[in-house]
This record gives structure tokens, sequence and C-alpha cells, in this order.
């Protein structure tokens, strides 16, 4: 496959694009970006708001990391496993090739909720195993591939290839975990996709929903606290016995029947494969958590990783993420190889009406293609509606040929040309006031514009005290008023200006420890020593900088965050109330 290709990895929240270079040794990172995505844009492998993903993609590209690409005008792109059906199906040696494509075919509508005339296949024949050939087929529906080749299109990008986001994922992975047969858990906010790799590639893929999403809802209902909190022990507690042990049983409980259904997968396919399942590998957001690894190991009796990307962390820039970028780096990968299942490959001289084209370890890729041609024509003519298909491939032509025709009238062309900028469907209204308006929360809010989801960020004060007179709760209460006043006296001190604003307000506080305890304390004769620990709301510059990025006046800010975190913003007003804390702040239009 060309060079000239961006790895891009669309998820729920969030889009990385990567660039490797090959070397003799393995790949090195190249050039990358990453973008933040409101959630109503993409969710689960769907597009939302075409609008808005296209100027987020379009935002994303012209990041200074990515400035220099004139030269690529093509992509590679995942789509999630709940999206795509699979099953390997096991057939008898003696069939022709065209009855092996028939068989499947026959066999595929059993389980796949579609018509066949509203998916994408793809098939990759295995090697055969006790005298029956075996094929794994994929199919994802039409409308959603359609849907993300036309916003890349708009942008005069071409898509290389869609691969099914669990395989990209594997070839992100460093090279240890390719030696065993290996299941890997991509845990992600809504659900856990658990697919199985061996020599061959990929074998067997579920979709389970269970998710960090159920986690973080469990601990609100269970505990009592907000959903910001409630994110915060996920992410600081886990599955580790403090905090009297609540979170991590709560968890737990979310945990056990997804770890019973993968039980109930690993020994299916143990049971129909002589190499078992050798070792666990996660990735994922919820990957992160603390003590996930040892628990899955623990519950399904196998080592169990936290899964670490092909480039090695220590050859990476401080602000990029080897494990939020495993899917992506396995995308850039792809670009120089040819991928073991794909939904599109954009070539000039592929097949009309043909599928996706794939592997086959025992025939060329020329058999495979007349063999998966015939079937087609022969099963099209009767079932699916032709035009359709037709005008599906011309489009993907002329998005070929498009390129060609424009690399004669400029020998140079940009990675993205945009249109001109549309007066109906503005993304949001320029300020007309010199100031830039915005709320921070700690739960989501999906209804206000210029929403940022706050993090909470914590303060631990020690203060000691003694009074001849006062009691232990008047001298508790005493060092708490000081420990305050010293807390919102020089809130600089303690918050990372270069990363974080910050809510000027104390939302809540608890007392750490104290000495001695008041069953110990004597009027007049005790020095009490007090650790307290103050909570407040933070908002990250990053997310800032996302929503600037939209708007035309604010774009040129948002792209250098060092003179963002140094322009002045103001507290207009808040709510704070057992539903959570609301912040209203104005970010002043700078000179």
């Amino acid at each position: 496959m060309a060079k000239e290709i961006i790895g891009i990895d669309i998820s729920d929240f969030s889009i990385e694009a990567v660039v490797l270079d090959k070397k003799k040794n393995g790949f090195k990172l190249k050039t990358y970006s990453r973008f933040r995505l409101s959630p109503e844009i993409v969710e689960d492998g769907r597009i939302l708001d075409r609008a808005r993903l296209k100027e987020a993609l379009a935002a994303l590209l012209k990041n200074a990391s990515l400035s220099s690409m004139e030269k690529y005008n093509k992509v590679i792109i995942s789509i999630p496993q709940s999206k795509i059906f699979s099953k390997v199906f096991s057939l008898p040696k003696n069939l022709k090739e065209k009855e092996i494509v028939s068989a499947v075919y026959n066999q595929a509508e059993s389980f796949v909720p579609y018509a066949f005339d509203q998916l994408k296949i793809a098939l990759k024949f295995l090697p055969a195993k006790n005298g029956n050939k075996e094929v794994l087929f994929f199919a994802c529906p039409a409308d959603v591939l359609a849907d993300f080749s036309a916003v890349f299109a708009e942008l005069g990008l071409a898509i290389e290839s869609i691969v099914p986001e669990a395989v990209s994922s594997f070839v992100g992975l460093a090279g240890d975990y390719k030696k065993s047969v290996t299941l890997l858990l991509d845990l992600g906010a809504r659900t856990t996709i658990a697919s199985i790799f061996n020599k061959n590639g990929i074998r067997e893929s579920i979709n389970i929903n269970i998710g960090g999403n159920a986690i973080n809802q469990a601990l609100v209902n269970r505990l009592g606290v907000s959903y910001t909190t409630a994110e915060d022990k996920k992410r600081n507690i886990g599955l580790t016995a403090v905090d009297d042990g609540q979170t991590m049983l709560v968890i737990q409980g979310q945990l056990q029947p997804l770890a019973d259904e993968l039980k109930i997968f690993i020994a299916y396919y143990n049971s129909q494969n002589q190499a078992p399942i050798e070792q666990v590998v996660l990735i994922g957001g919820l990957a992160q958590m603390k003590g996930l690894d040892k628990y899955f190991g623990e519950n399904l009796s196998l080592p169990a990783y936290v899964g670490s990307s092909l480039i090695d962390s220590r050859d990476l820039p401080s602000d990029i993420s080897a494990v939020k970028y495993i899917n992506a780096l396995g995308l850039a990968v792809l670009a120089y190889q040819k991928p073991e299942l794909s939904f599109v490959v954009i070539k000039p001289d592929q097949p009309k009406g043909s599928s996706a084209l794939t592997d086959d370890e025992e025939l060329d890729d020329q058999k495979q293609a007349d063999s998966f041609w015939s079937k087609a024509k022969s099963r099209l003519l009767r079932r699916r509606n032709f035009a359709f298909l037709l005008l599906l491939l011309l489009a993907i032509l002329l998005l070929v040929f498009r390129d060609h025709i424009y690399s004669i009238f400029q020998s140079k062309s940009p990675l993205v040309q945009l249109p001109a900028p549309s007066l109906e469907q503005p993304v949001r209204p320029a300020p007309t006031s010199g100031q830039f308006n915005f709320t921070v929360g700690s739960n989501p809010d999906n209804s206000r514009s210029n929403f940022i989801l706050g993090e909470y960020h914590h303060v631990s004060i020690n203060r000691y005290k003694s009074d001849p007179q006062a009691d232990y709760y008047e001298l508790m209460d005493l060092m708490e008023q000081e420990a305050r006043s010293q807390v919102l006296g020089n809130l600089d001190a303690y918050v990372d200006k270069s990363k974080y604003g910050l809510a000027p307000l104390v939302l809540d506080y608890e007392i750490v420890q104290a000495n001695p305890q008041e069953d110990d304390f004597v009027i007049g004769q005790s020095t009490v020593l007090a650790t307290f620990r103050y909570q407040f709301l933070v908002f990250s510059w990053e997310k800032l900088a996302d929503l600037l990025v939209l708007d035309s006046d604010w774009r040129v800010l948002a792209g250098d965050l060092n003179r963002l975190t140094e322009q002045p913003y103001e507290l207009l007003n808040y709510s704070v109330s057992a539903d959570g804390a609301l912040f209203n702040f104005q970010l002043v239009l700078p000179n």
C-alpha cells in the first residue's frame, strides 16, 4: 500500500491521527494529532452529526504536527466490532471455491439481521482444520461505511481501507503479545469487545454490553456520589482495597457478569481448537483501572497484561499516551501492509461490484477475486439492488480518478481542501461582545453549549493548634477555617496552571486524619494535629481549546496553549447542589 496514508482512529469521544515511517528495525512515529469529540457527534461507530465530524477532522488535520503533510490525501480507518457481525464457518474440503462462498452466504443468513444488499462483506480463508476448509466471515452495514466515506470525500480525502477495529488494535500492540494465542479485551465506555488472535490473525470476536459507563453509574447509585466523583474513584481507586473497600466491591459486582461471559467464550474456543488461549491482553480506556489485569488474571485463570504499543513509550513525545494511540498506530502500520480483513480497498482495477477482497492463505489474490465476484454476481442478480451497488462503485471510482485528475493541474496537492464555510449551518455563532463564555460542570450535560466536563482536584493542608479554653470541636473548626483560608489565598500553588483552570470555590472537604482523636483529647493539655482535604473543580485547557477551535474568532488562540493559559477568565456565576456543580466562566478576548 502507498505510504502517503494517515491512520485515523475515530471513537465516540476522540479522534487520533498517526503517520509512521518504516525503518529497518520497525516503525518510527513521524507525526500525530488528537482531537476530543463531543458525545453527540459519533456514537458506537455511527455518525450522528456529519457536519460537526467533518469540522473536527479538519481541525485535527490542520494541527501544527500535521502541517507538513501536503502529500497525504488518503486515510485508513477502523469500524468498532460492535457494528460488525463475524463468524468462522467450517465447510467440507471437497467443495469448490464458488460453492464455499455460496455456502458461507447461506449460513450467514441465519445470524445476520440484515438483508445482504444492506451489507459490505469481508472474507478470510483460514488454513484447513480436521479435513475441513474454514472461512472467517465479517459483515458491516453498508450505510455505516458510506457515511464515513462521504465525510472524508468532502474533505478531499480518499479512504484506502476500512478494517475491523480489533484487527488494527492488535496490529498496534507490541510484538511480544503476538507470539501466543491471545484474548484481546478492548474495554470501552459502553461495551467490551473480546477477540481471539492466533498466528493466522483474528479467529473469533464477540461484543459484550458491559463497559466503563455502567461502572460509573453503579458507583453513583451505590455510593451516592456525583458522576465525576465516580469517575475519579474508578480511575484512582479501582480494584484496590482502599476507601473501606466499597469502591472495589461495587466495581467487582459490575465486572463479574463480564468475567462469566468471557469464561464461556474461552471454554467454547478451547473446545473447538487444539491450541488454547494462552494470555489476556487489555486495551481501551477502562484497561488503565488499577488492579484490572490482576482481576481478569485470577478470574480467567490466564496471565493478563495491560497492552503496550508497538512503539516504546520512551520513543514517543511526552504529550502522547501510547495506550490511547494503540489503534491509530495499528492503522498507520496497515498503511504499509495489506490488511487481513478490509471492507473497502479502493483501487482503480478493483472488479466492478466487488465487496472487500481478503487474504486467502491457500489461494492467490486473483483467484479469490474471481471466486468472490462469481458468487456476488449470481447472488446480486437475484437478491440485491444492483443499481445501488453500481452507484456506490461509481462514487468510489470518481474519488479515485479525482486524485489523478487533480494531480495534473497541481504538482503539490494540500492535505485538506476545505469547502467555504456554510452560512446556513454555522457550528457556533462568532462572539460579538469580545468574550467567550463557557460552562464547567461536574456531571455530563449535553444540553449546554460550550460545555466542559470538569475534573475533581484535591488539596491537602496540615494544621496544628492548642488552646487552654477550647474543646476538641472548637479547635477543629478553627483549624479548618485557617486551612481553608490558606488554600483559597494561594490556589496557584496547588494547581498546575499550564494544564488546568480552576473554579475558585471549595466544593467539599474532609478531615483525613487527626491526632489525638476526640477520646484522647484533654482541654488545655493537648495540641491537635489535623490534615484537611479540600475538593475543587478544574477544567483542562485542552478541552477549552477544543471548543475554541470551532470558533473563527478564537481559533488562533486554540492552537497556542501557552497563550491560552495566560488569558484571564472570570467566574460569572455558579450553582452547587446535590445534583452537581456548574460554573459559568468568561474568557476575555485577547488584544
